[in-house]
């Protein structure tokens, strides 16, 4: 790793999923486990921790111990590569491990285990939600077949959140990508659940609020919803993946499978109040959250097929898969070939109406979203994490 500019650190990561990048090491998910790579401090060994299973997720708990999800368990491990606490499953898990908070979250959420918690966790796997206490015993279980039908072999979670004393996940079968918004409560009720749809997105937005999409199947809208089911607003020309920012508004980055100008989406600054204040287009699709900086730069990254002039793209158009899938089905590895893409990150300074095109990579795919670290964003470029400075 270079100390100032661009750098690159090529290491064993899948490729997808969320990893940890500290002052002076990286912890990334392998087709094995973790791997950490240190890069700023000699005394700082390298390790690899075989977790037996392709890890779908690595976040920080605390400064001394990271919780890496694979799809065989969720682990607690130090910063050393020492397993402390483990929780294996049967099934096989497909989302990253929630550890369940005490009391109420901050409405942005938390990444990681918050401060206060007492190891009680909520898993995914292929049909069910699982609340997990002291990492063991199985407190209660949620089927979701019983909102999906009981047909359904495997769903696909577009995010699971805490929000207060109530859980909210968007769910669609993973064969048809049809699927629903629900509540539960603490005990693992239900407690609401939207019309059936094409769920393309959820994210918080509030406290007890949150911003579901629908993109698919005719379906292009965004609607901000409180865990009542009460509807704050609904957008009908708005779909895609987003973040609620530190002033109250929203980043969207929208595109849609369906548009015959797929390869551009835009970026839509939102109000609180549903109403569009700003449109820019962008370079490339979207499967991951724009990130807001300290001083409210906008950061983003887009990707693209490589032009094939010989061929006729817009025949297709509707047959490609959304980003999200595309990212879900290397996260599990369902695909582990990652495919060539060209990559464009973008950045949006405070009140600028353009945006900034501050780097373009080739022949691969970004599939985590991007952070700041000092005064550098970086992001995963294939296999590879790269920091630019900006």
């Amino acid at each position: 790793m270079n100390e100032g500019g661009t750098w690159r650190l090529v290491s064993d990561y899948t490729g997808a999923g969320d990893f940890l990048l500290s002052a002076n090491r990286a912890f990334v998910g392998t087709p094995y486990g973790v791997q950490c790579l240190p890069y700023s401090h000699e005394s700082l060994r390298d390790w690899k921790t075989d977790l037996g299973a392709r890890a779908i997720s690595v976040r920080a708990h605390g400064d001394r111990h990271i919780l890496v999800t694979t799809l065989g368990g969720a682990f607690l491990l130090t910063r050393e590569g020492d397993v402390v606490e483990e929780l294996l499953s049967a099934e096989q898990y497909i989302h990253p491990a929630l550890p369940v908070a005490n009391g109420d979250l901050d409405p942005a959420g938390c990444d990681g285990a918050p401060e206060s918690w007492d190891g009680d966790l909520l898993v995914a796997t292929k049909t069910t939600l699982q609340r997990r206490s002291k990492w063991r015993s199985l407190d209660w279980e949620f089927d979701f077949r019983s909102v999906l039908g009981q047909s359904v072999s495997s769903v696909r979670l577009v995010n699971l959140l805490q929000m207060g004393s109530h859980f909210v996940a968007g769910v669609v079968d993973y064969d048809s990508g049809i699927g629903s918004v629900v509540t539960l409560e603490e005990n693992g009720s239900i407690t609401w659940t939207s019309d059936p749809g094409p769920i393309s997105e959820l994210f918080v937005a509030g406290k007890a609020v949150f911003v579901w999409c629908q993109t698919s199947y005719g379906k292009f809208e965004t609607r901000m919803t409180r865990v009542d089911g009460h509807d704050i607003w609904h957008n009908e020309d708005m779909a895609g993946v987003g973040r609620v920012l530190s002033d109250g508004s929203l980043a969207m980055i929208v595109g849609s499978n369906e548009s015959p100008e797929w390869d551009n989406w835009e970026l839509r600054r939102v109000a609180s109040n549903g109403k569009t204040e700003q449109t820019l287009e962008a370079r490339g699709r979207s499967p991951v959250r724009p990130l807001e900086r300290a001083d409210g730069t906008l950061i983003f990254v887009g990707a693209a097929f490589h032009l094939d002039p010989s061929s006729s793209r817009v025949d297709y158009t509707n047959f490609l898969q959304l980003p999200q899938l595309s990212l879900f089905q290397h996260l599990v590895g369902i695909r582990e070939q990652l495919p060539e893409y060209e990559v464009y990150v973008h950045k949006l300074p405070p009140e600028s109406a353009t945006l900034d095109l501050v780097y373009h990579g080739s022949g691969s795919y970004s599939l985590a979203e991007p952070f700041s670290l000092g005064n550098h964003v970086v992001f995963s470029d294939g296999k590879d994490i790269i920091g630019i400075e900006t």
